[in-house]
């Protein structure tokens, strides 16, 4: 947590000398500075706020901050002293971060003692010729607003530099530039943004895109502008107004991005369009025909289609391969077949010859295993040559056709 203290002053006053006619501070390790008005002291306040990617907001504020009063009524005024130098504080203004106070630290800290701060009888004295002066009307006194900036190191339980620049709400200036573009007609967002965008780049040139306190999202943008627009149009005729300049947007786009409009050809509306399959998975019928998907008229919807193919574009090189595939399986599951069966029988013999009943009972566990296994293995050579099968069949009766060559019946 960190704060900014900006106290309004009129120093110093002339008691004997024109050299007390100098201000004079007590520089700690906070950056301490004068300015004749105020818009100059917050306007270095914002300077500030810009280079460390921070935020200040309100939170302490006395009434009379910023009102420059006339010094005729000393009694509501006390005298402070600096260094010998009178001042009368007219105001005090206390700003913290915006990300919060931190109230794990002291409240406040003790005033530093001085060898240099003046004796008493010599303050009430030079106190009651003050009084004289104001009172009398013949000071000198110059008002300064005291600006104090605390180092980057001091903000505390929160990111700083470039991270803090993502969570910063809009500044003020920017939106009274987005008054000043409504006024103009700018009523749609993205055209703000886009003008609010060049206007930074214009003026603050160095600041980063990422810093949400110049380049602020879409919704805070709008929420400002219909801030603006109700304030502008109490009855609601801003919402014609947006309304209108959205069509206007979205059809310039349209033109920036065809060059010019075109209608639309309606002469290939009912014609049969047909997207080739992109592989080879084919639906055979009973009859020899194959079902293929495909589009119809310039809808979306999906209709089935019979599609004849001719029987000399067949491929007799893949119907001998597949041939010869199959054969190769059924061979080797009757040959499998036989020595299972043969070993089977051998191993039961022995085993019902030799062996006790316990240690039947487990050679027969594992025969019985074993044959499990090797149904499976069957069953899987069986599955591969029924595919195999299926697709032998399947280059019989329909050709591998090209997206060129494709016949429609209807």
């Amino acid at each position: 947590m960190t704060s900014w203290a900006a106290q309004n002053r009129s120093v110093p006053l002339n008691l004997s000398s024109p050299e007390h006619n100098v201000l004079m501070v007590n520089l700690t390790v906070m950056t301490i500075a004068a300015y004749p008005t105020q818009a100059e002291a917050f306007a270095a306040l914002k300077k500030h706020e810009i280079d460390t990617t921070t935020r200040f907001v309100t939170g302490q504020a006395t009434k009379n901050f910023g009102k420059l009063e006339q010094l005729d009524k000393t009694s509501i005024h006390k005298i402070f002293w600096d260094y010998d130098i009178p001042y009368v504080s007219c105001g005090r203004k206390v700003l913290f971060c915006h990300h919060g106070k931190d109230y794990h630290r002291k409240k406040k800290e003790r005033r530093r003692k001085t060898d240099e701060d003046p004796s008493k009888h010599k303050k009430n004295k030079n106190s009651l010729i003050l009084r004289e002066r104001i009172a009398s009307g013949n000071h000198g006194g110059t008002k300064r607003f005291i600006l104090t900036l605390p180092q980057l190191e001091d903000h505390k339980n929160h990111p700083i530099g470039e991270e803090a620049g993502l969570t910063e709400p809009i500044d003020k200036e920017l939106i009274d530039v987005i008054v000043q573009f409504i006024d103009e007609g700018v009523y749609d967002s993205p055209s703000m943004k886009q003008h609010l965008e060049q206007y930074v780049q214009r003026c603050h040139p160095a600041i980063l895109p990422t810093n949400r306190r110049f380049y602020p999202a879409i919704r805070t943008i709008q929420n400002h502008m219909n801030k603006a627009l109700r304030l502008k149009f109490p009855n609601g005729e801003h919402k014609a107004k947006v309304k209108g300049s959205r069509q206007r947007g979205e059809s310039s786009k349209r033109k920036n991005r065809t060059g010019v409009t075109k209608k639309k050809d309606l002469s290939t509306k009912n014609q049969t369009k047909v997207r080739p399959p992109t592989q080879w998975n084919p639906k055979v019928n009973t009859d020899g025909t194959m079902f293929q998907h495909h589009y119809i008229d310039d809808t979306a919807d999906h209709e089935d289609e019979v599609v004849q193919c001719p029987p000399e574009y067949v491929d007799e090189q893949e119907v001998q391969s597949a041939t010869q595939v199959i054969q190769n399986i059924a061979c080797v599951l009757s040959s499998m077949k036989e020595d299972q069966h043969m070993s089977r029988q051998g191993k039961r013999k022995s085993d019902m010859m030799s062996s006790p009943d316990d240690l039947y009972k487990r050679e027969l566990i594992n025969i019985e295993r074993e044959m499990l296994e090797e149904t499976r293995t069957r069953n899987r050579l069986l599955q591969e040559m029924n595919t195999k099968m299926d697709t032998l069949i399947a280059l019989k009766r329909v050709k591998l056709f090209s997206e060129n060559q494709l016949i429609l019946e209807h």
